[in-house]
């Protein structure tokens, strides 16, 4: 603002006369003064002209009617000449000194009052007037915070200058309008604080009342209006990242923006930046701030962009390249990061990264979208399958599970969470590196660990092209088999974990009908299965009051048979099966020791156990019975196995106390049967205990019959006894030659046999070589000889 060097004592007196006018509010007064000297319109914005006279010493509450007309009249130069001139003569008591110091004084104190309301700074190609009308708006604010909107002074402005179209719109209305909207709810900010502020400052000032009822409005009328005539969006996506904002709320509002139609529509240049500023804010959103319904409405943003025309590149489902793993970091890199591009490319591969992050959330909910990001530019493969892995199990370390809600998952929700993984690898891309071998077989393992069994029947079983390769499909489900059947409390089939078992060995027997027989893993299963189960029906426990669990039948691998031995013991009545505890005993033995056991064996060794329960019982007809087998084995097998001879001979000797020390002659004729047998067949080191029990039971059996009888029983007895004593023949043949002779065979160890029409001396050898047999029997057992 200027100030003239130099005013004669008239123009000073007249200037210091109008601002007596004016305070007073003379306007015929004003006008005729100035019509008499006209010279104070010369250099209006200098600091002794009537315009800044006017300016400041109007009083603020003029009404604007009033002295609207009389700046026009200034303006055009034409005032009121009919009436006389105002008397200010009292002016002239003051000595040229006098009036000039009184002079300065006001011109120096209207510069300091009006050059911060932005007067007498004009450049030359702004019209003063437009400054003039803003300064006095300003200094109005200031006392009466403009009450009405001040639109007859802006029809004072001239309209050819942009700036003042542009400050009316852009800072007075916005202000007003904010006024309005939130009267009382602020502390007041005058309109010359409010152009004070930095762009920065004044969007917070603007918004700081957003809410999702009128953050699209207060962005319409207030933000961009504002921001237009400053020429720089960037305060409004400062204000965007804010990070002193709570995420969640400042989310809505952005996500109300985005919605919203007319919100910066192009080709307005703030709308590009907009996309950019919501995908950085998107990407950067923090850590414990997502919701479901965040990342639903995270999906839909490509769509409401969709809405515009975008740069016309190719659209592309590959992420941008080049993206520097820095850039991802922060709301302020990722603004100028290629992935938040306005271009139709870079909001698919958002919709793609908003969609991956949705669907992991739902089961990692500390889920953000940058490390999905991360995960899927930068991650390794092993980075993705702990992804994968923490997105099924909750956790991404290989011995932990998380919380286990996927093991109560159904077949749908699988299915659901096959889709996905198959999505975030082949189309998301975000878990591209993980192998679709690693896919398939943990949720082969996964669904059987989770008892969903119609899953893996329908995913790797009846498809023509399995997920899975055979051999893990077989591994995994003789692996969940045997999982399921340790693991299980009951040996039914029909319950807990041994129907999960057999429903594991019903697919394996399902994936192999083709194939017969079956292979043997399978098959060993199936017997272990099916000689469980059927125990089950029995009572039975290896421990004394524990019940009995499948596992304890799995660690018997020494001798499967103590199970039957068992069996036996709780269940009596069961010697009576002995077919069915055969068939059970080689399904058990094979199921669990993984070899296939020798049926004679077998079959030996529970036949002798049901003889010894048959005796227990006193039911020596089914001991005797069982017997038959057992020397059949002998006779056919080259075995060494002693157990038939001695269950014959347990039961040659057996003595029931019901019998009352008098023993039947059909059970005594049938035990002497089996000694001989016994005889036959044992080793020659037990051979004299045998015969003594033989002797025993012979001598009871003549005891039981009439003589006749006897003298026939005892030619039969030393016929049995001659031939199962043959091998003793051969010990002490050299003692018969010697003192007997040379037999007709020529020393043959056969004892001779008895015939008719032998002559009496070879009737008395045969006697003499009979009784020596028989001595020498008895000598070996240590008998005496009768």
């Amino acid at each position: 603002m200027t100030t003239p060097s130099t005013h004669d004592r008239e123009y000073q007196a007249s200037f210091l006369a109008l601002i007596e006018f004016a305070t007073s509010v003379r306007f015929d007064d004003i006008e005729l003064l100035i019509a008499s000297m006209p010279q104070l319109l010369q250099s209006p914005t200098s600091s002794a002209s009537a315009f800044t006279a006017l300016l400041y010493f109007l009083p603020e509450s003029t009404p604007l009617a009033d002295y609207v007309d009389l700046i026009k009249k200034l303006l055009d130069g034409q005032f009121q000449t009919n009436l006389p001139v105002p008397d200010y003569s009292h002016f002239d008591r003051f000595s040229d000194e006098e009036l000039a110091q009184h002079f300065q004084a006001a011109t120096r104190y209207l510069t300091q009052k009006t050059t911060p309301l932005g007067w007498g700074s004009s450049s030359a190609s702004t019209p003063f007037i437009n400054d003039w009308v803003k300064a006095r708006i300003r200094l109005v604010d200031n006392y009466t915070g403009l009450p009405t909107p001040p639109d007859l002074l802006l029809g004072l402005v001239d309209t050819t200058d942009q700036s003042i179209i542009d400050w009316q719109y852009s800072i007075l209305h916005v202000l007003m309008a904010f006024r309005r909207s939130y009267a009382g709810q602020t502390a007041w900010i005058s309109l010359q604080e409010f152009e004070s502020l930095s762009p920065h400052n004044a969007v917070k000032l603007l918004l700081q009342f957003a809410s999702t009822d009128n953050i699209v409005t207060d962005v319409n009328n207030l933000i961009v209006p504002y921001l237009n005539n400053k020429k720089d969006q960037s305060p409004l996506w400062d204000w965007i990242g804010d990070e002193s904002s709570v995420p969640k709320e400042r989310l809505s509002l952005l996500l109300e923006l985005v919605k919203a139609d007319g919100v910066f529509i192009p080709p307005n240049p703030g709308y590009f930046g907009f996309i950019r500023a919501v995908l950085a804010f998107l990407y950067s959103f923090p850590q414990n701030h997502y919701t479901t319904e965040i990342f639903k409405e995270l999906t839909l943003v490509e769509h409401y962009f969709g809405n515009f025309e975008l740069d016309a590149e190719p659209f592309d489902t590959k992420f941008p390249e080049n993206i520097a793993e820095t850039d991802l970091y922060s709301y302020t890199t990722l603004l100028k990061s290629q992935l938040t591009l306005p271009t139709l490319s870079s909001l698919k591969t958002f919709h793609n990264y908003a969609h991956s992050a949705e669907i992991l959330f739902s089961n990692i909910p500390d889920i953000t979208l940058i490390e999905v990001v991360v995960t899927s530019l930068y991650g390794s493969d092993q980075d993705q399958i702990a992804l994968a892995r923490k997105y099924i199990f909750g956790s991404n370390n290989d011995d932990e599970f998380g919380d286990e809600k996927w093991k109560h998952y159904d077949s749908k929700q699988w299915t659901k969470v096959r889709d996905n993984l198959l999505w975030l690898k082949n189309k998301s891309h975000v878990l591209s590196k993980v192998p679709s071998a690693w896919v398939d077989e943990t949720l082969l393992i996964s669904t059987l660990a989770s008892g969903q069994f119609d899953f893996v029947e329908a995913r790797f079983i009846n498809v023509r092209r399995a997920a899975a390769s055979s051999s893990v499909v077989t591994t995994h489900l003789l692996d969940a088999f045997y999982e399921n059947y340790d693991k299980a409390t009951s040996c039914s089939t029909s319950r807990g974990g041994l129907k999960k078992a057999a429903k594991c060995l019903e697919l394996l027997q399902e994936k192999y009908a083709n194939k017969n027989p079956l292979p043997s893993p399978i098959e060993r299963a199936a017997k272990l299965l099916s000689s469980t189960d059927a125990l089950s029906k029995y009572s039975l426990t290896l421990t004394p009051g524990v019940p009995l669990h499948p596992v304890e039948l799995r660690v018997q691998s020494k001798d499967p048979l103590v199970i039957i031995h068992r069996l036996l013991e709780l269940n009596p009545k069961l010697y009576h099966e002995l077919d069915f505890l055969q068939d059970i005993s080689k399904d058990l033995y094979y199921g669990i020791t993984g070899n296939k056991a020798d049926d004679g064996e077998i079959n030996t060794r529970v036949r002798a156990m049901c003889i010894d329960v048959a005796l227990a019982n006193s039911d020596f007809e089914q001991a005797y019975n069982y017997t038959k087998e057992l020397q059949d084995y002998v006779k056919q097998s080259s075995s060494h196995n002693q157990l038939p001879w001695t269950t014959c001979y347990q039961v040659g000797k057996f003595v029931s106390p019901e019998w009352d020390g008098n023993t039947p002659e059909s059970v005594l004729s049938k035990q002497l049967e089996l000694l001989s047998f016994t005889l036959t067949y044992a080793p020659k080191e037990n051979l004299p205990s045998i015969l003594k029990v033989w002797e025993r039971v012979e001598s009871q059996l003549n005891e039981e019959r009439p003589a006749e009888r006897r003298n026939h029983q005892q030619h039969s007895s030393t016929d049995i006894l001659t031939s199962a004593s043959s091998r003793f023949a051969r010990a002490i043949q050299s003692s018969a030659s010697t003192t007997f002779g040379s037999g007709g065979s020529g020393g043959s160890n056969q004892a001779p046999e008895l015939g008719h029409g032998e002559d009496h001396t070879n009737s008395r050898k045969r006697d003499q070589i009979s009784n020596l047999l028989v001595s020498g029997l008895g000598w070996a057992i240590g008998a005496n000889p009768r």
